[in-house]
């Protein structure tokens, strides 16, 4: 019985710790979520469509696009020319934009610029740094010795080289990509290099080395970008006969996810040749071929393809009083775009992050927040809310993507003076995204701003909807006490009235009586008065216990109004926690281990696995031991009645029955002459059986 019972008790703390340690495991599964631009995921590259949208000439016989970089306005190539160190190679600049860094109309992806002054080494990958205005050229080779392990620096406005940095001694650097968010770089190396994935800090400093790299299905690697976790790398495959690759390298995983097929399509070209690679905008993504035409012509064609993508809206608020919105004396009036963001700036380094001014807010929470996504159809078929040309139309390669819907983390901030769909949504590209913005009891919207430009709220009194959104967009919502109205004085009108009028009679007979008569009359006059001002103010205190009487009533309701308001609140919290939750599993266990190549749901599967087979091998231990108890307990009871059934025989065998006496048979009963009776024959069977035992016994 101790045994069991030390095991069972083994079974109950066994079992506690697996439930909180899947606690544990639920608690970062909320905690892990995480909402940011980035490519919708693994499945966004499986079918990449790319569609040409211009193409340039080659400028040399023999020459090809090597690399491509994104400025703020332009698209930057390098053409290598040949090998020989003294031949200049060609670097061209096209237009971005339909306008130019000045403004001015231009014909996107004309070209803008070109130079030809400079041997770039074989300028097989370029990056450009918006913080420190450079390109950065990686040269794969080392035609002269002193640029072995180098990158040249370039000039984004005049394209001229400025100078050379030395990184390494052991390895060429095949490409270069620059993380702005870090402010760090990425590198491929060479085969000296062993074709290594690196990250260096912002002197070009080594911080990770990602290890040996695979170039299949290429021979080698040429020029890459980056998206969030992803590499996209350009190999070269050309002459192979496989076809046309983009390799996907993640970083968190650190190694090659994916091989994406790039199907050129047919250009009356005898073969292609795409060697780099750039991206224009979040998740759209521009790749120049060279080809080579039956005649011998050669053209470099720039193929763009667009990414199911995620951006996200942030969405803030605060509440301001009614006399730092109106005071001539303000010095942040008139309040728009730049005192605001001043506002959110200042308001957020004094409330820990919270874009909320307590200094001046009246604390009011409350009302419930409601979070649409409005699909790309639905919000043009109503009234047009957004300014669509800077939302221009996404182009083949998003097919159904009106099917997607946005993944919004919606809440009430505190301390505001209404509800809004607050927080950081995570909203496909494409699709629409809906901001409520509700005034709670006693304030109004003050002003609404859209990517820092005001909206008019008499158009857009509680709801603006940002359609087919292609990039990150803000909200920045105010709320403000709404003015207590005070009332205009008025003057009373005097009462007039009238003298009271002496009799002839009476005025003839006595003079002295007559000022007599008149002095009475005028004291019946301000007694009446006096009456009639008495019976007003009355009349007035009693409308004004009514009126507080009035006052007190709706402030009980709305005392009941904001507590349900409250609860209301509440509820809307719990229930969005609970979507936060459930939204942040997939995502959690997407999330790879740090350095370990493996995502947290693999180890999470493997460690409930094991968990799993614990308790099942628990439970089989203890329907063993059961087994055995119950078995056990069996025998004990058999053993236990055949030995009280020998113990009965024994005392049976005991008995002498002789030695009992017969009693007489009763009166009423006659024997029967020559015929035994029933007890006597029962008496007698008794003592052939006593007999017989002993006979048993002797023998």
């Amino acid at each position: 019985m101790d045994l069991r019972g030390g095991f069972l008790s083994f079974s109950k703390g066994f079992y506690r710790a697996t439930a909180l340690l899947l606690a544990v495991v639920l608690f970062v599964c909320i905690s892990a979520v995480d909402v940011r631009a980035e490519i919708t995921g693994d499945d966004a590259f499986n079918n990449m469509q790319w569609e040409v949208v211009f193409d340039d000439s080659i400028q040399s016989a023999h020459g090809v696009i090597q690399s491509i970089c994104c400025t703020d306005y332009y698209i930057i190539t390098i053409e290598n020319t040949t090998e020989d160190p003294n031949q200049p190679d060609t670097v061209s600049a096209y237009y971005k934009y339909p306008y130019d860094e000045y403004g001015n109309a231009v014909e996107q992806y004309a070209l803008a610029k070109r130079v030809q002054d400079f041997d770039w080494e074989h300028g097989n990958g370029m990056t450009y740094n918006p913080r420190t205005g450079e390109i950065y050229v990686a040269l794969y080779t080392s035609l002269r010795p002193e640029n072995a392990g180098c990158i040249f620096v370039m000039d984004p406005d005049t394209l001229s080289f400025k100078n050379s940095i030395k990184i390494a001694d052991g390895y060429n650097i095949l490409g270069i990509e620059y993380l702005e968010e870090s402010d760090e770089y990425m590198i491929i190396t060479n085969d000296s290099g062993g074709y290594s994935i690196k990250r260096l800090d912002s002197n070009f400093q080594v911080i990770d080395d990602f290890g040996p790299t695979s170039t299949s299905p290429g021979v080698n690697y040429q020029d890459f970008c980056v998206d969030g976790d992803y590499l996209l790398i350009s190999p070269l495959t050309f002459g192979m006969g496989i076809g046309e690759y983009v390799n996907i390298f993640s970083i968190s995983r650190r190694g090659i996810i994916q091989s994406a097929y790039f199907n050129p399509g047919d250009l009356g070209a005898q073969h292609y040749e795409p060697e780099s690679i750039c991206e224009l905008e979040p998740g759209v993504f521009l790749m120049p071929v060279t080809a080579t035409g039956y005649d011998g012509s050669m053209h470099v064609y720039f193929y763009r393809t667009v990414m199911p993508y995620y951006f996200t809206v942030e969405v803030t608020t605060q509440t301001v009083d009614a006399e730092s919105m109106s005071d001539p004396e303000n010095e942040d009036l008139p309040y728009n775009g730049e005192t605001m963001k001043a506002d959110l700036a200042k308001t957020s380094a004094a409330s820990d992050g919270k874009k909320t001014d307590l200094t001046k807010a009246s604390a009011v929470s409350g009302g419930t927040v409601t979070t649409e996504v409005v699909k790309p159809a639905d919000a043009l078929a109503g009234k047009e809310k957004t300014n669509q040309a800077k939302t221009p139309s996404v182009k083949s390669g998003l097919a159904g993507s009106d099917e997607y819907e946005a993944s919004a983390l919606a809440a009430i901030m505190e301390d505001t003076g209404g509800s809004v769909t607050e927080g950081s949504a995570q909203v496909l590209r494409g699709t629409g995204y809906a901001v409520n913005y509700i005034p709670n009891e006693g304030y109004e919207t003050a002003s609404v701003f859209v990517d820092g430009e005001e909206i008019d709220l008499a158009e857009y009194p509680d709801r603006y909807v940002i359609e087919n959104i292609q990039e990150n967009h803000t909200v920045d919502v105010t709320f403000a006490v709404k003015p207590t109205p005070v009332p205009t004085p008025t003057e009373e009108p005097q009462e007039i009235t009238k003298p009271a009028q002496a009799s002839g009679s009476d005025a003839s007979e006595n003079g002295d009586g007559s000022g007599e008569h008149t002095d009475a009359s005028g004291t019946d006059s301000e007694k009446e008065e006096s009456s009639k001002k008495a019976g007003g103010g009355f009349l007035a205190g009693l409308g004004s216990v009514f009126s507080s009487i009035g006052q007190l009533i709706k402030g009980a309701f709305a005392a009941v109004g904001g507590l349900f308001a409250g609860i209301g609140g509440l509820i809307m919290r719990g229930l969005r926690a609970v979507g936060a939750f459930f939204a942040g599993i997939p995502k959690f266990f997407a999330k790879p281990v740090a350095k370990g190549g493996k995502s947290v749901g693999s180890v999470v599967v493997k460690i409930l696995l094991v968990i799993l087979l614990l308790l099942l091998a628990s439970l089989g231990l203890t329907a063993v031991h059961v087994q055995r108890v119950r078995k056990k307990k069996a025998e004990e009871s058999k053993r236990r009645r055949a030995r009280v059934r020998r113990q009965l025989e024994e005392e049976i065998e005991a008995i002498d029955i002789d030695s009992i006496p017969v009693p007489p048979p009763p009166a009423w009963q006659k024997s029967v002459p020559g015929k035994q009776s029933t007890l006597s024959k029962q008496n007698t069977v008794r003592k052939q059986q006593s007999q017989k035992r002993k006979r048993n016994k002797q023998q």
